[in-house]
């Protein structure tokens, strides 16, 4: 009876693993091979774009109104259908309805984003006044606020 456990679970891993990612490759080598140019696409890490050149082993994509990025051809993940990304309504940056306690603009009714940061100019973490802290302890002197503790400041 053990016996024949081994070869049934051998079957079925075969039928739940293997063939369902065999269909997907063979999907996604359809879509690679299909790509033309003024097709929307999506690459596999979620950037949209219009097809501007098609080659053996890149794809041009149109990002923005000038805005051209080579990327490998595998990396199409999909052609979206319509022309338009998913859950885009037609406007970069369209307004969503306020929740409770949020205004318009999506600053809570204490003046802070949902992200936390305060104000049009979301200063941070220091208070623009006397350049110390929200811990109170003095900035060193020659403080670059717009490099990373510990980053390099050439990139």
């Amino acid at each position: 009876m053990a016996l024949l456990l081994i070869p049934f679970f051998l079957v079925l891993m075969y039928v739940l693993v293997v063939l369902p990612q065999q269909r997907r490759v063979r999907a996604h080598h359809a879509v690679v091979a299909s790509l033309a140019t003024g097709q929307t696409v999506m690459t596999t890490s979620g950037v949209y774009g219009v097809v501007s050149e098609v080659g053996d082993e890149h794809v041009m994509l149109e990002v923005a109104h000038g805005v051209t990025i080579k990327v490998a051809r595998a990396s199409v993940g999909l052609v979206v259908p319509d022309g338009r990304p998913a859950g885009d309504a037609g406007e970069l940056g369209a307004a969503r309805p306020a929740g409770p306690g949020h205004t318009e603009s999506g600053h809570t009714e204490s003046g802070h984003t949902e992200s936390g940061h305060t104000g049009p100019g979301h200063a941070g973490p220091r208070d623009a006044a006397n350049s110390e802290t929200l811990s109170g302890a003095p900035e060193p002197s020659g403080a670059r606020h717009d490099v990373p503790p510990g980053g390099d400041a050439n990139r």
